[in-house]
């Protein structure tokens, strides 16, 4: 069995999808992969790029054993791409696990200084990260529990958004928008 990359994810995870078909066909063995794009292709590339991915993906897909869809958008492209929901095993979670060695927590190393308690947030501000539904959740929190903070690392459509709706909400001083921050660094972000 060869575990094979989600071919969406950069151009070095579409080469491994390549190399995934094809040494699966020499060796005889079965493959399988994940997916978490919950984009179809044509909104996430464009109309001609997208169209080349899409048939890309179908015919990557339609070859493999099982498909781990991580979210409900993932399942969709899948079937869009005309895989059977037989091949299909909806994953709540991500199959990489998390490197304790690396993200645990840490009283010894310098950190943010987070103002307790707070609700972290990492990835990218976008509608289909579920950025909407976090701000509105965290107002009703915010309202209900004075002491609450929400600190936002990544960028995206959706940063002005985020500052106008906390304005508007009177939760400016306490929805933060931290910016991108390199990976190596988010371990002390997770651990504050």
């Amino acid at each position: 069995l060869i575990q094979g990359s989600e071919p969406y994810a950069s151009q070095k995870s579409l080469l491994l999808s390549i190399v995934t078909l094809l040494a699966a066909r020499r060796l005889r063995v079965p493959f399988i992969f994940p997916t978490l794009e919950n984009l179809p292709p044509v909104h996430r590339f464009g109309p001609f790029i997208g169209q080349l991915t899409a048939r890309n993906f179908a015919f990557y897909a339609r070859r493999a054993r099982v498909i781990l869809a991580l979210n409900n958008g993932a399942a969709s492209n899948l079937r869009a791409a005309g895989v059977p929901d037989a091949k299909i095993i909806r994953f709540p979670w991500g199959i990489w696990g998390v490197d304790r060695t690396v993200f645990h927590p840490r009283t010894h190393i310098p950190h943010p200084a987070f103002r307790e308690p707070t609700i972290l947030f990492a990835g990218r501000l976008d509608p289909e990260k579920g950025i909407r539904d976090l701000l509105h959740a965290f107002s009703v929190l915010a309202h209900k529990y004075n002491d609450w903070n929400l600190f936002l690392i990544g960028k995206g459509m959706l940063e002005d958004e985020v500052m106008t709706f906390a304005k508007a909400n009177k939760l400016a001083d306490r929805v933060h928008l931290l910016g991108w921050i390199p990976s190596r660094e988010l371990p002390a972000y997770y651990s504050a």
